[in-house]
């Protein structure tokens, strides 16, 4: 893996990653959901819960939400996935670290894949 911000995670091998992730949060990642973004990686695993898993250079992680699920966990009357679990490490030899949150997996079908939110869902309170 290389230093810094140039590593981008749809092309770079994550393996080594993703077997920390197995170890760290005593799961097993299903290697045949992972989804791969720039920054990210996702998978689910065997307890039917959700992995997201995020890289970012030391420079970039004060004030960008580094934590925000885990954050967002204590807020109340709002629906989100139910936080478990998270994790962070720094990337030897490398000026990265890694964070890692287990949450609730999210089956349902977004409400605007890709897109914004234009219009009130009308989503219930619960």
């Amino acid at each position: 893996m290389r230093s810094g911000s140039v590593v981008d995670l749809r092309v770079e091998s994550v393996e080594q990653a993703l077997d920390l992730v197995d170890h760290g949060l005593r799961v097993r990642l299903d290697r045949g959901s992972v989804v791969r973004k720039r920054r990210s990686v996702g998978a689910a695993t065997d307890r039917g819960t959700w992995v997201r898993i995020e890289r970012r250079p030391l420079e970039r992680i004060d004030g960008q939400g580094w934590n925000g699920v885990e954050s967002a966990a204590v807020l109340t009357g709002i629906a989100k996935p139910e936080w478990f679990a998270g994790t962070s490490w720094r990337e030897a030899d490398a000026n990265a670290m890694w964070r890692v949150d287990e949450t609730a997996l999210v089956t349902e079908t977004p409400v605007k894949p890709g897109g914004r939110l234009v219009v009130d869902p009308d989503l219930s309170r619960a």
